[in-house]
């Protein structure tokens, strides 16, 4: 038992909640019902680049891992991730804990393809002056936050991280 829920409502028309949860057959837990709504930005990045953009590091949990897109012959399965990665979202730190969210937690985000439930795969925690101005964005992988918002191979911002001796 996770305690009382929240719900989180966020751009690209996302809302979410974290929820009391119980488990499925599968053994995740899962929602059971909402307490709170939040508004927050859902951030598609690519785990394997992102931190050299954005100024932050992960503080609990796991990194969350990169997904390609699947080959015809794996018949739509990904192999589970790697020890030190997880499927699932990255919250900001602060935020979680006021909102008394724990790693391993499911959420509910609202999506255009319906309501979808990740797991807290982990916290963050800005570094710098990043932490003013970016605000409290959910992160989630490229590939699932394209699917989520059916934006496939579309993306609507970008990021650019120069080298340290590139002309500006």
């Amino acid at each position: 038992d996770l305690g009382t829920g929240q719900r989180l409502d966020g751009a690209n028309d996302v809302a979410g909640k974290a929820a009391k949860s119980d488990k499925n057959a599968a053994g995740a837990k899962k929602p059971s019902r909402i307490e709170k709504n939040y508004r927050l930005v859902v951030l598609g990045i690519d785990p394997k680049y992102d931190q050299t953009v954005r100024d932050y590091e992960i503080v609990e949990g796991k990194r969350i891992r990169r997904l390609e897109p699947l080959p015809p012959e794996a018949k739509n399965k990904y192999p589970p991730p790697g020890p030190d990665e997880a499927d699932g979202i990255l919250l900001e730190q602060e935020f979680a804990h006021n909102a008394g969210i724990k790693v391993g937690q499911v959420v509910e985000i609202l999506t255009p393809r319906g309501n979808k439930s990740p797991i807290v795969a982990g916290f963050y925690k800005h570094r710098g002056a990043a932490s003013v101005a970016e605000g409290s964005p959910i992160l989630m992988a490229m590939l699932p936050a394209q699917s989520l918002f059916k934006a496939y191979e579309r993306i609507d911002f970008a990021q650019i991280a120069l080298k340290s001796d590139a002309d500006e």
